[in-house]
């Protein structure tokens, strides 16, 4: 298993001598981030950056495949992978069907802009992929809006991100988007209606995008979830 920058940064201060330690995790830190003059800065600078915490497996950006496949047991952090994709899509309208920005003072920038989140059960997606996930990471300044009885996360860039329960494939119906975060998918209990339902509204995409989703998942069996894996490895990284 690979390490995290922030696993790579606390094995190197082990080789530094504890009396020079703290000097010398500020002296490096400041290299990594200008600007910080205390390590109270660069510890919040870094509290809620997934590129420091996350394996490089983990980390989910844009690539040139459809579908990214997080297939792992218990353990391996799919859902703080899931979460983190999704924040890093909120703040990023253009790869979920967004208008891209004509400029900085674009005010039309992200228009349009609609993702899924679709869980094995409602209280998987309510409890699981937004509280105790995408809440529970984001940084506080840009927290998205929770409106659960509508099922619907609203990010601070005017991104749509739509809820889905997978036990009611109907609830795919709507919408269309263009990036979605389906949890759990081999244990999806109308796996072949809903995934149905999942990929005929992943359609819409800005210029120069196509629709995207990061599919995390302990490992099954299922006919449906070997054709993803092998899709995903005939070209698309499986990670």
């Amino acid at each position: 298993m690979s390490e995290s920058q922030a696993e790579i940064f606390a094995e190197y201060l082990e080789t530094i001598p504890p009396e020079l330690r703290e000097a010398e995790t500020l002296a490096a830190l400041q290299d990594l981030l200008p600007g910080v003059e205390t390590l109270g800065q660069a510890e919040a600078q870094l509290q809620h950056d997934w590129s420091w915490w996350g394996r490089p497996e983990q980390i989910w950006r844009p690539g040139p495949e459809t579908y990214t496949l997080a297939l792992a047991g218990r353990g391996w952090g799919k859902s703080a992978a899931g979460a983190h994709a999704a924040l890093y899509v909120m703040q990023h309208p253009e790869l979920c069907g967004g208008r891209v920005a004509e400029g900085e003072d674009d005010e039309a920038a992200g228009e349009g802009a609609v993702m899924a989140i679709a869980g094995r059960t409602t209280n998987d997606g309510n409890q699981t992929m937004i509280e105790e996930g995408i809440m529970a990471y984001c940084d506080p300044a840009l927290r998205p809006e929770w409106r659960k009885s509508d099922r619907l996360l609203v990010s601070s860039c005017g991104v749509r991100c739509r809820i889905m329960s997978a036990d009611v494939p109907e609830s795919f119906r709507g919408p269309n988007f263009g990036w979605g975060w389906p949890d759990e998918l081999a244990h999806w209990r109308r796996l072949k209606q809903a995934w149905k339902q999942f990929k005929f509204t992943h359609r819409i995409a800005s210029p120069g995008h196509h629709p995207r989703a990061f599919i995390t998942t302990t490992p099954l069996g299922l006919p449906d979830v070997i054709e993803l894996a092998w899709q995903c490895s005939e070209g698309q990284p499986v990670k």
